[in-house]
């Protein structure tokens, strides 16, 4: 989540940074906007899913579409049709987390070395459902994979390979994260909540110049600029800080999200 974060700050301002610059090339002639995804074909480099479920599972064969947004935020996405091929484990404590995972795919060049800069992808937890049942019986389901990158594509991209990790709750991480909340300071809340606060306002401020931009208002969206970057370059330091000292609660966590998802609202 945190990282989410981090990624949202560099996010907003870059979307602005693109507004702002080049405002004429957003709209087509007919003034709709004009899209700016791009799709790659891709294929399995192997129809192995690898790991401990590559004796209940097979990736089927074919060309898959790779989505990628070149505007900001960097959404990257796949969909890829897998088929039960064994019996498994339906009760597997990865299909019933409400995390993503357990499949993860890594986009690989031609000869299926992985890309750097493109992050591994993992499985959408709320395929989850359909993986149970696959352990069941066989069948045949679309399992979507997506995340975000900080930079462009990078060239080559042309087969993928998938792994399963297997996903255990890890009884020490919760009781040592219990002792952690309870060891936070009514001091370091507030001074969480307060830079909750500010990234709320932040995004707010962002949304508004947005809007502005939208409205063919740039001159009143270019004001705000210079002080809304200062304020992303504080928010960036504060954001370090409580990653290095784990310090926010599960509820400014869950804020935090809150927050990040006023910004994806309106970027669709």
């Amino acid at each position: 989540m945190r990282k989410n974060f981090l990624i949202l700050l560099v996010a907003v301002t870059a979307q602005l940074l693109t507004s702002c610059g080049g405002c004429s090339n957003r709209r087509s002639v007919d003034n709709r906007e004009v899209q700016r995804d791009t799709t790659i074909k891709v294929r399995p480099y192997s129809m192995q899913v690898k790991g401990y479920l590559s004796d209940m599972l097979e990736i089927i064969d074919g060309e898959y579409n790779l989505t990628y947004t070149t505007e900001m935020p960097r959404k990257i996405a796949i969909q890829v049709r897998v088929k039960s091929i064994g019996q498994g484990n339906p009760n597997d404590y990865g299909f019933k987390d409400d995390s993503d995972g357990p499949l993860y795919i890594t986009i690989c060049d031609k000869n299926g070395a992985p890309i750097a800069k493109i992050p591994e992808l993992a499985s959408s937890y709320e395929n989850d459902g359909l993986l149970k049942d696959m352990m069941r019986k066989k069948d045949e389901n679309w399992i979507s994979f997506d995340g975000f990158i900080y930079n462009e594509l990078p060239k080559g991209v042309a087969t993928f390979i998938i792994t399963s990790k297997e996903i255990t709750p890890d009884e020490t991480e919760d009781s040592s994260t219990l002792s952690e909340e309870s060891n936070t300071s009514s001091d370091d809340k507030e001074k969480w909540d307060k830079i909750l606060d500010d990234y709320e306002e932040y995004v707010d401020k962002t949304i508004s110049i947005m809007k502005k931009m939208k409205r063919n208002r740039p001159i009143d969206a270019v004001l705000d600029y210079p002080a809304l970057i200062k304020k992303s370059k504080e928010l960036q330091e504060s954001l370090d800080e409580a990653k290095s000292s784990k310090s926010l609660t599960p509820e400014q966590v869950e804020r935090m999200a809150k927050i990040q998802l006023k910004f994806l609202r309106i970027e669709k």
